[in-house]
């Protein structure tokens, strides 16, 4: 409880928007586990282990799986609110960990 009363009302936004960011990062990954699973199941195995490759959202919004839809539509309002907190609060993607 201590910490609670330490931290303004400034730090809980920030916290507010690092939670936003960890949570779009989890739906992201649980999202691409679907495409890769069903829709991208040939591009799943044509992978080796060891092989990587960089996914970027646009793979994910171009999706015509319903489950992975409904949850790019949860990731772009997680990212809208986020921003929109920043923007409102002059929070930095310094302060957030945004690069």
């Amino acid at each position: 409880m201590e910490e609670a009363i330490s931290k303004s009302y400034r730090d809980f936004l920030i916290e507010a928007c690092k939670t936003l960011d960890n949570c779009e990062t989890e739906l992201f990954t649980n999202a691409l586990n679907l495409l890769m699973s069903g829709e991208l199941k040939s591009v799943d195995e044509a992978f080796e282990i060891g092989d990587s490759y960089k996914f970027e959202f646009n793979h994910l919004d171009t999706s015509k799986d319903t489950n992975v839809k409904k949850l790019v539509d949860l990731i772009k309002l997680l990212i809208e609110t986020k921003e929109c907190l920043k923007n409102l609060n002059s929070i930095t993607d310094e302060e957030v960990g945004d690069e």
